[in-house]
């Protein structure tokens, strides 16, 4: 085969013996122990007095002295 794609020809095969309700249950009661939105909500509460041209005189400064900003899928 020429694709690049992944061949999972040999993959072994189950099938779960939960109910939807069971996993859901399961999951009420073992909540995860890092809540997904935590970055989000302190992202709000940080406050800067920061200007937006501050900022970006800033961010060209550091990537003039090498800096790499995180963007895309190497973020």
């Amino acid at each position: 085969m020429s694709d690049e794609d992944p061949q999972f020809l040999n993959e072994a095969q189950a099938v779960s013996t939960l109910s939807r309700d069971a996993v859901r249950q399961d999951a009420i009661a073992n909540p995860p122990l890092v809540n997904g939105y935590d970055s989000v909500s302190d992202a709000k509460s940080v406050r800067s007095t920061a200007t937006r041209a501050q900022v970006r005189e800033s961010t060209r400064d550091a990537i003039a002295h090498g800096f790499h900003v995180k963007s895309g899928e190497s973020a």
